[in-house]
């Protein structure tokens, strides 16, 4: 860890005696942890601060700062240049769908990267996607696009739908669940598609492994803040999103 990392964030009561130990987490104008694991671990203990809207915090292993908006973690930007400026997670379990927070997307980046990883599904199924407006997922019947499948025999099969109500990007292995890893194009701007396109590991209709590609749009114009994933049974996992910067 570095000179100004910390370990925890302490409350001091009335009348308590300040060493110069105590004072020394204030050098770096914001607590610094070396990892998320760590900042998590430094609130809400014995002695420590509780975690709430407005605290701020420095990550040595991401080099970024973050600020804490009342339910998540965000983050303000970079110490260092990269195309890929991490936003915002969820971890879920046990859902039949799981929405990202309106406000996931903004106008600071056109487009997003977004990683899912399913860890549990109750059966083998299909992963629907919908945009979200405000943080409400669309339902209409206006998703086009076409997903091409691999599997471990070789045998390659398409998949195409229009006028769906959701997108079917992956369909979830009973035992391994899935991975998606999505490129999500102009979701706020209000003029033209939100589209998307990605590769993932996943399965068959038949459960059978296989990986994946493809991409899909929705037919409306319309400013999308996010996106939902949903499931006919229940699933669980935990998704990432990242802002890809123009320069």
């Amino acid at each position: 860890m570095g000179a100004n990392a910390t370990t925890s964030v302490p409350t001091y009561t009335a009348g308590q005696v300040l060493e110069a130990a105590d004072l020394n987490i204030t050098n770096s104008g914001a607590p610094v942890f070396a990892d998320s694991t760590a900042r998590d671990a430094a609130f809400g203990g014995a002695g420590e601060k509780t975690l709430a809207e407005g605290q701020l915090c420095y990550l040595e292993d991401s080099n970024v700062v973050q600020y804490y908006d009342g339910s998540t973690w965000a983050t303000v930007g970079p110490a260092s240049a990269g195309s890929f400026v991490y936003l915002t997670q969820g971890t879920f379990s046990s859902v039949a769908s799981v929405s990202m927070a309106a406000g996931t997307f903004t106008t600071t980046y056109k487009n997003y990267k977004v990683i899912l990883r399913v860890t549990s599904t109750s059966a083998a199924q299909s992963l629907g996607l919908r945009v979200n407006v405000s943080g409400t997922p669309q339902t209409g019947a206006t998703y086009n696009g076409g997903w091409v499948t691999t599997n471990t025999s070789g045998t390659v099969a398409g998949i195409g739908s229009g006028g769906a109500t959701s997108a079917t990007p992956a369909y979830l292995h009973s035992v391994i669940g899935a991975t998606l890893d999505l490129t999500v194009f102009n979701p706020t701007d209000s003029s033209t598609n939100t589209s998307w396109s990605g590769t993932g590991r996943g399965a068959t209709s038949g459960n059978v492994i296989c990986g994946f590609a493809g991409g899909d749009f929705q037919n409306v114009t319309e400013n999308n803040d996010g996106l939902t994933f949903v499931v006919s049974g229940t699933f669980g996992g935990t998704y990432y999103v990242y802002g890809i910067k123009d320069s």
